[in-house]
C-alpha cells in the first residue's frame, strides 16, 4: 500500500525494497502484534473504584505493605524460541537443543515481600483452597511480618489478590482477628504487584541450573529467593506510586512493568 500511495502521489516508480528502507529510516518497522488478556479491573466489585479507595499514594505508605502471591515453577521453563550459533552438522549437539521431558517437575509456592526484603516461602501441595491458604498465612505470613516490620508490626498492611481461596469466608474471618489491615485489591492486576518481578527473576535463574527432580527444583527456588537483593525490593516498592497511576490510566489494559 505504501508503494502504491507513493507512486500515485509522485508519479515516480520505486521498488518495494526502496520503500521499506525509507520506512525503516524514519523509525518504523514490521512487528508481530502482541497478545494480552484484558484485565477485568472495571467490572469486579474490587475493581479500580476499590483500588482508588485504598488511598495509598506515597512511597512511605507503600513501604508498609506486605505483598504476596502464588506462582508455579517448571524445571523445563523454556517458552518460545531461542537462537544459537552452530556449524553444519551440529544440530543435535546437547548445547544446540532445548531439552524437554513429558512430565516436567512442577512446584507451586506462596511467597511475600516488602520494601524491607523478602519474606518466607511456602510450598503449596495440590489445589489451593481457603483452608490451605489460611494455614499458609498462619505459618508464614505472620512470621514474615515480624521480620520485615519489627518495629511496626501493628501498623503494616497486607496485599493479596481476589482469588476465590483468598477471599473465602474462613480467611476473611481469620484476617479480622489479626493486627493488620487487608488492602482492597483489583482483580487480575499482576502489573501492580511487585512480587511478580521477583517470580520472573526466579523463573529465569532456576532453569539454567537444570533441576532434574521436584526436590532439586524446590531447593533451587529457595536458593534463588534467598539471593534476591534488598535494594532490588526497595526499588520495586519505590516504583509503586508510578505503577498505581499507570494502572488507573491503563484501565483494563496491561502495561510493561
Amino acid at each position: 500500500p505504501l508503494k502504491a500511495e507513493w507512486e500515485l502521489s509522485t508519479g515516480v516508480d520505486v521498488s518495494t525494497r526502496t520503500v521499506r528502507r525509507g520506512w525503516v529510516k524514519t523509525g518504523w518497522k514490521d512487528v508481530v502484534l502482541g497478545r494480552s488478556h484484558l484485565l477485568p479491573r472495571l467490572n469486579d466489585r474490587h475493581g479500580l473504584t476499590g483500588l482508588e479507595a485504598t488511598k495509598i499514594e506515597t512511597v512511605a505508605q507503600w513501604q508498609r505493605v506486605l505483598f504476596s502471591d502464588e506462582s508455579r515453577f517448571n524445571a523445563n521453563n523454556h517458552t518460545g524460541s531461542s537462537n544459537v550459533c552452530k556449524r553444519i552438522g551440529e544440530e543435535w549437539r546437547p548445547e544446540c537443543l532445548i531439552i524437554s521431558v513429558k512430565h516436567p517437575a512442577l512446584v507451586m509456592v506462596w511467597g511475600c515481600m516488602a520494601g524491607h526484603g523478602v519474606g518466607l516461602l511456602e510450598k503449596c501441595e495440590g489445589m489451593m483452597n481457603g483452608e490451605k491458604y489460611m494455614s499458609t498465612l498462619r505459618r508464614k505470613l505472620l512470621s514474615s511480618a515480624l521480620v520485615l516490620f519489627p518495629e511496626q508490626r501493628l501498623r503494616w498492611m497486607f496485599q493479596d489478590d481476589n482469588a476465590p481461596c483468598h477471599r473465602s469466608k474462613m480467611v476473611k474471618e481469620w484476617a479480622k482477628t489479626q493486627n493488620f489491615e487487608r488492602i482492597r485489591w483489583s482483580a487480575q492486576s499482576p502489573d501492580l504487584n511487585p512480587i511478580e518481578n521477583l517470580w520472573q527473576i526466579i523463573g529465569i535463574k532456576v532453569p539454567t541450573n537444570k533441576p532434574r527432580s521436584k526436590e532439586q527444583l524446590t531447593e533451587q527456588i529457595w536458593e534463588a529467593w534467598r539471593t534476591i537483593a534488598l535494594d532490588h525490593c526497595q526499588k520495586l516498592v519505590n516504583s509503586m506510586p508510578e505503577r498505581y497511576k499507570l494502572v488507573i490510566k491503563a484501565k483494563v489494559y496491561p502495561f510493561k512493568y
